[in-house]
Parts: C-alpha cells; sequence; structure tokens
C-alpha cells in the first residue's frame, strides 16, 4: 500500500480562507495524481450490479476499495489453507508429467500463496 506524508492544510473556515484552502487541495491533489478523479476527468469504474451489492453498504471510498480488496485478493486463512492443501496434494503419482510441469505447478501454488 502507498502511503502518504501527511499535508496539513488549513481547515475551510468560509468564504474568507475559500480561495486559499482551494489552492492547497487542488496542489496537493495534483501532486498525488488525483485531480482527474475530482474534476471528473476520469471516469468512474463500470461494476457490474453483482460487484455493486458486495459493497453497496460501505459509505466511504476506503471500505469500498478494502472489501473489494478482502473478496478478490482472498488474503485469507481459509485461502492460504486451501492453497496449503493443494500444494500438500501433489503427489508423486503425476510421474507421467514432465518434471518442468510439476515444478511449474508448484511455483504457481507457491505465488498464488504469497500474494
Amino acid at each position: 500500500m502507498v502511503s502518504f506524508p501527511r499535508v496539513l492544510i488549513d481547515k475551510l473556515e468560509g468564504q474568507a480562507n475559500w480561495i486559499d484552502w482551494k489552492f492547497q487541495i487542488k496542489i496537493q491533489l495534483q501532486a498525488h495524481n488525483a485531480w482527474e478523479a475530482v474534476i471528473g476527468v476520469l471516469e468512474t469504474p463500470d461494476l457490474s450490479s453483482q460487484v455493486r451489492q458486495l459493497i453497496n453498504m460501505c459509505s466511504k471510498s476506503k471500505e469500498m476499495w478494502d472489501k473489494l480488496h478482502s473478496i478478490f485478493e482472498q488474503r485469507t486463512e481459509q485461502r492460504q489453507d486451501r492453497l496449503f492443501n493443494q500444494f500438500l496434494g501433489i503427489k508423486a503419482k503425476d510421474s507421467l508429467k514432465s518434471i518442468t510441469k510439476h515444478t511449474a505447478r508448484l511455483e504457481k501454488i507457491v505465488v498464488r500463496t504469497t500474494r
């Protein structure tokens, strides 16, 4: 995950500091390549109704991101257990396959486990 340094921006008090506040916000959003999303140049990603149902209870972008990440990345103990069982399930009886294919299959499982 990318972490950004904390930036102190004056609190928007109203008309009196609007121009300065807007300038500070715009500079920070541009620095983090987020300005295009704010002004609407970048379109909202299309989501299927099935995916929207997964996040419809989320009220913040961060919650939506975390929810989708946990579902589709599946970094859960359950997923790791499943992959570990697959790894243990590869047996020598697969000797009809070449050793290269066997090794590639093991590497694929290891890569999916470490994501």
